[in-house]
């Protein structure tokens, strides 16, 4: 299953699949469920998306998605790594 699709719009700008939104949704939920008007049960639904499948995804994926945060948000340079010869 693809987590993005190609948005034929002239900026080239993808569009996230109904998945990859339905899991941020989830995300959102748990942050503050008044950000949001209707569940992830409804909109799940709407998409044919079991709710389930949905939660699993976000507890599989939320520590992945704060790294991801975290190294996408870091100022400056990566840490040095000196590289190691092979005898």
């Amino acid at each position: 299953m693809s987590i993005c699709v190609t948005n034929p719009s002239a900026s080239g700008a993808a569009k996230p699949s109904p998945l990859l939104a339905l899991v941020c949704l989830s995300v959102v939920r748990e942050f503050d469920a008044g950000w949001i008007t209707q569940s992830v049960q409804v909109r799940a639904s709407e998409q044919g998306v079991s709710e389930f499948r949905v939660s699993r995804l976000k507890l599989k994926l939320l520590r992945q998605f704060e790294q991801a945060l975290a190294a996408s948000t870091r100022r400056g340079r990566r840490p040095f790594r000196p590289i190691r010869l092979l005898p």
